[in-house]
């Protein structure tokens, strides 16, 4: 007697609803399917329209719950998720993201760039922080 075991590695989708800043918080949900469909979230990570930079991660969760709502929380949301089948053919299988939009008074000015982190650069009266 021979036994197949079928592995698929977890197609990921994340889930946002645009919000405001008068919201005291949002959710981001990462929901995954594949086989086996026991999970690993690895990562979450917030990324900037037409950046790259990671501005922040967060620890591995299936729901990011994002609390004291600014503009800048919009971005890219990327979750990763792992359920121990191989990736090698499929580089963006395990990974799942969406846009979220937090609608309110946009404060950023520029953001700097530095070779360790992301510095933000906000009005503040008529005064600038400098990076």
């Amino acid at each position: 007697m021979y036994y197949v075991f079928l592995i698929d590695a977890p197609d990921v989708a994340v889930k946002v609803q645009n919000t405001t800043t008068a919201a005291s918080s949002s959710d981001v949900r990462c929901e995954a399917s594949g086989v086996p469909n026991t999970y690993r979230f690895i990562t979450w990570e917030h990324r900037w329209l037409g950046q790259q930079t990671v501005l922040r991660s967060f620890p591995g969760s299936r729901n990011l719950h994002l609390e004291n709502l600014t503009y800048e929380y919009s971005g890219f949301y990327t979750c990763r998720v792992e359920n121990g089948a191989n990736y090698s053919r499929n580089p963006h299988a395990g990974v799942g993201s969406a846009y979220l939009q937090v609608h309110g008074t946009n404060i950023l000015k520029a953001i700097c760039f530095t070779s360790s982190r992301v510095l933000y650069k906000k009005e503040i009266g008529e005064r600038y922080l400098k990076c």
